[in-house]
């Protein structure tokens, strides 16, 4: 029989970290929490008001400065997929004073309960893709299912259509799920043949996990116009759906932008993503080819992680593959090295890293049928518009922006104010706040 997984009654003050999976709540423990909160019970049941879980992977390192103390040490030294929505929510309901717990899976990770005040953080331990596919992550579901029960949350707000919403979706309260992805459209324009057979039924895993998650929510969160027709059109959803965008919020103050031209001692274009179909990204390097014989003066740098096997086939090109970064040593980049952005996706739902880029002052060629992307640049006033399987075209627009400083700073400035105006983060906070009450009544 699995042991519960301990929960520990909060008591404010210091940050504490909790490893052990030794009992479960007692009933005293439960009255002991909503006294040192001052909160009542509703209808006999254990459940605090104003707390919410929001659920989904998110960063430990880049979570645990905020929740501080020894519980944000610990979180500090575990790594995981960076700049995330699901940060900039925590982090604002937290500044809010609203008591926000974060809920995610880890590989290769212990079990980890960082309790503060008014921001908390569960790790869970997440097996790998045969679980994956043979079960959907079946025990790691029961674990959430367990931290649920026990922590009874206002709210439920779940991410992404995983093994995390899976679970969220057998929970009997108040819950909204948020879907970042079109996954039937990345499944289809993603889709590589030279796949082995784990990686095809990782990805057919994905789309029954999908359709078996919308099917259990009555309130989503679509995060652009386009992803809500992909609900209605592709899945059928009958029930609510609001489009609340990404919250993106101002650079971090560490990060330093160059008002340079270039910022470093030669043209420096940036892009991101997997060697993949998904992303697109070989038509960003065979555009780049093209640049260089006109413009030898400048270089390529990629960031993501896959190109161990592909880079040697680039080695006659200033092409720099970085892998992996930090997100804030990533963003300082795009602000002292990028000058142009190049974002060749196939598709898009609301693609934060074109955000990032043109506030870090890099103007941004994207895909004018890539999903959400066109809606992101506000159809071309934001960023250039190209056909992204035509690197000849992509090219082109490369060499526009170098040669055409007006322009280039015209589309930065325009989308500065954008961003500003409509994915202001206390906007789209509020936006969540007030479904959350509509839900939860």
């Amino acid at each position: 029989m699995e042991a519960s997984p301990r929960l520990f009654p909060f008591v404010p003050g210091p940050t504490e970290i909790h490893r052990s999976p030794i009992r479960a709540l007692t009933e005293a423990d439960i009255e002991s929490e909503i006294s040192a909160h001052g909160k009542t019970v509703k209808q006999g049941t254990a459940r605090i008001e104003t707390h919410i879980v929001l659920a989904g992977h998110f960063d430990p390192s880049t979570m645990g400065p905020i929740i501080g103390g020894e519980a944000g040490h610990a979180l500090a030294a575990l790594s995981g997929a960076p700049g995330v929505p699901i940060h900039h929510l925590a982090t604002e309901f937290a500044n809010r004073g609203i008591r926000t717990t974060i809920l995610g899976g880890l590989s290769g990770a212990g079990e980890l309960y960082a309790q503060s005040s008014p921001l908390s953080a569960i790790v869970y331990p997440k097996r790998g893709r045969i679980a994956w596919i043979a079960d959907g992550l079946r025990q790691e579901r029961r674990l959430i299912d367990r931290y649920l029960e026990k922590i009874q949350p206002t709210i439920v707000h779940a991410h992404w259509t995983m093994e995390a919403a899976r679970a969220v979706a057998d929970w009997d309260g108040p819950k909204v799920l948020t879907v970042h992805d079109a996954a039937w459209d990345c499944a289809r324009l993603g889709w590589n043949w030279k796949w082995g057979p784990l990686a095809h039924a990782s990805t057919l895993r994905w789309l029954a996990n999908t359709s078996a998650v919308l099917a259990r929510f009555q309130h989503i969160i679509a995060v652009s116009p386009y992803v809500e027709s992909y609900l209605r059109q592709r899945h059928r959803f009958r029930g609510e759906i609001r489009v609340i965008p990404n919250g993106i919020p101002p650079l971090p103050a560490a990060v330093q932008l160059s008002n340079a031209f270039p910022k470093s001692g030669c043209v420096t274009f940036g892009c991101y993503g997997s060697p993949w179909p998904l992303k697109n990204i070989t038509a960003a390097i065979s555009a780049f080819k093209r640049v260089h014989a006109e413009l030898p003066n400048s270089r390529l740098v990629v960031y993501g992680t896959g190109w161990e096997q592909e880079k040697s086939r680039y080695g006659n090109l200033p092409v720099e593959f970085r892998g992996a970064k930090p997100h804030l040593m990533f963003l300082k980049e795009l602000g002292s090295e990028i000058d142009i952005w190049v974002h060749p996706s196939r598709t898009e739902a609301h693609p934060i890293s074109i955000c990032e880029a043109i506030q870090a002052g890099c103007p941004v060629i994207a895909g004018r049928s890539s999903g959400a992307v066109p809606w992101t640049l506000d159809d071309g006033r934001a960023g250039i518009l190209v056909d992204i399987e035509d690197p000849a075209e992509i090219a082109q627009a490369m060499l526009g922006l170098v040669r055409n400083r007006e322009l280039a700073l015209e589309l930065v400035s325009y989308g500065r104010a954008m961003i500003l105006s409509k994915w202001n983060p206390n906007r789209i906070v509020e936006m969540h706040l007030e479904y959350y009450r509509d839900i939860a009544g």
